[in-house]
């Protein structure tokens, strides 16, 4: 048994609490930690809680039958080698037959009281823990770790002790005869070697011993203050994780506020009145006017285009055209704010635009909700409603309706990942067509639809006076337009060219400002 789990428990006054008035020298002797007459004492108080019940001493009985029963078994295993030897050197088979026989008895034997003597020990076990324990918690306050005492350290002592306890009550008998057949053998020699072998080493032992158990006492009694420590430290590195991680989100709330709260106040600003919309000559302000602008590529000298001078006016259309890599993207890209030209200057009307790019993105949803992305759906009349199912039916997306169960139902979980990428364009089209600005802007928004879907959803913008700058590399799209603006790209220097259409298929004219370089 662990020394040091017999000082610890032996340490802590076990008797009531009414009878405890120790002086300064009684408590010197109680905080003495050693193998002496004190902890005699000190076992023998153990063992009156332990043996208190009349239970646990009839179990205790039982456990010292067994363990005699184990050892006679035992010896008897010792003893078939010998047997063994004498019927083969008869060569006598019965006697072979009926030892071998014997020997797989015993071995079932064997297994049957060492398995009966593990589980009687356990109850031994628990039967003294639940003594010891009840006794600990009538102990008074101002234990040091009363939790580890009484989970840890009377756990292992009731375990330590119900193994060696029936060792120790049946040891003088088993030395007793194992030292007389020794000395049948061998004479006084035999017993007096081992007897001077066991003397020396348990000398030496308890030296040892005397010095290492007031260590190891003094190592989980902090294990045991560390551990509080550690289980404080967890709580209060949750609490400074959670705290931080919901001051951010507060943070970044607020900041979000007041984004919105800035962006509105310029809204309000930059509304226009009645008189804005419209210059002198009666028609549409511009939307967007750029004036001798020179713009490239941001990570590296490429020059798409020097001196653009442009100004798009509703309900004005324009096709931007051009090679690859000739800065069409780009140009919406300053039309939007997300890059800054080199050179020149960009004005730009708040409110009336709407960006569409080649890839859209569609979330969670209804289908109206995806046509009114990212503004709120509004409210619609019978007749309005009849108007987006005619625009779907337009844009050939009839079965989306039935697929979804209709325009206010929730049912398709991800609209993204259940669209083809031609489903998505002409989805994504059918916000410029239900939204209605004043000019849509479209990066290859119709890349992925054949030629008639095409010219039949542009001229529903036409028709629903809603101008569009495309970038697009399809011809069929160029004559629905009022001007085409090619960009020529760095490899020819940045030039660009604005050809203006005096009649387009529906009739209309236009004017468009433009410079040439």
């Amino acid at each position: 048994m662990s020394s040091a789990t017999y000082q610890r428990i032996a340490s802590i006054n076990v008797g009531p609490p009414r009878h405890v008035e120790a002086s300064e020298s009684s408590n010197d002797e109680m905080e003495r930690l050693a193998l002496d007459c004190l902890f005699v004492r000190r076992f023998r108080r153990l063992a009156g809680i332990v043996l208190s019940n009349i239970a646990a001493v009839l179990v205790m009985v039982v456990l010292l039958l067994l363990s005699v029963a184990y050892e006679v078994i035992v010896y008897q295993v010792g003893l078939t080698t010998s047997q063994f030897y004498v019927v083969l050197g008869k060569k006598h088979w019965w006697g072979f037959l009926n030892q071998t026989a014997f020997c797989l008895g015993l071995i079932a034997l064997v297994a049957c009281v060492k398995s009966g003597k593990q589980y009687v020990s356990s109850t031994v076990t628990v039967q003294w823990r639940q003594l010891l324990t009840k006794r600990l918690q009538e102990l008074r306050n101002g234990i040091d770790n009363p939790d580890q005492r009484i989970t840890q350290d009377v756990d292992r002592l009731c375990q330590v002790l119900s193994d060696i306890v029936p060792t120790l009550l049946i040891s003088p008998f088993t030395i007793a005869y194992y030292s007389y057949q020794s000395f049948s053998v061998a004479g006084y020699i035999g017993p007096l070697a081992v007897f001077v072998y066991f003397i020396v080493s348990t000398l030496v032992s308890k030296l040892l011993i005397t010095r290492v158990v007031p260590r190891v006492y003094e190592l989980e009694k902090q294990e045991g203050r560390f551990s509080k420590l550690v289980d404080l430290s967890s709580g209060i590195s949750t609490v400074a994780g959670n705290t931080h991680r919901i001051s951010v989100l507060l943070e970044r709330m607020e900041a979000i506020n007041e984004e919105e709260n800035l962006v509105e106040k310029i809204k309000q600003a930059k509304k226009p009145s009645s008189d804005d919309d419209s210059d002198t000559s009666g028609e549409a302000a511009p939307q967007f006017v750029l004036k001798n602008i020179s713009y490239g590529s941001p990570y590296d000298d490429n020059m798409f285009a020097e001196g653009l001078t442009l100004e798009l006016r509703p309900p004005k259309s324009v096709f931007v055209t051009g090679p690859s890599n000739s800065g069409k993207t780009s140009l919406l890209r300053i039309l939007k704010g997300l890059w800054s030209p080199l050179s020149g200057s960009v004005t730009r009307k708040f409110g009336g635009s709407l960006f569409l790019p080649q890839v859209t993105w569609f979330g969670s949803g209804s289908l109206r909700s995806q046509l009114y992305y990212p503004y709120t759906p509004p409210k619609s009349t019978p007749h309005e409603e009849g108007e987006i199912w005619r625009l779907v039916e337009l844009a050939e997306l009839g079965h989306l309706l039935k697929r979804s169960g209709g325009l206010d139902s929730s049912l398709q979980p991800m609209w993204y990942e259940s669209l083809s990428p031609g489903e998505r364009q002409r989805l994504s089209f059918l916000r410029v067509l239900c939204q209605r600005p004043k000019m849509a802007l479209l990066d290859e928004a119709t890349s992925a639809l054949d030629e008639d879907t095409q010219v039949k959803l542009y001229r529903e913008c036409r028709k629903l006076g809603i101008a569009t700058v495309t970038i697009g590399h399809h011809a069929c799209l160029e004559p629905l337009h009022d001007a085409t603006l090619e960009l020529h790209g760095a490899a020819k220097g940045g030039t660009w060219t604005l050809k203006e259409r005096d009649q387009i298929p529906n009739g209309d004219s236009a004017v468009i400002e433009n410079a040439q370089s």
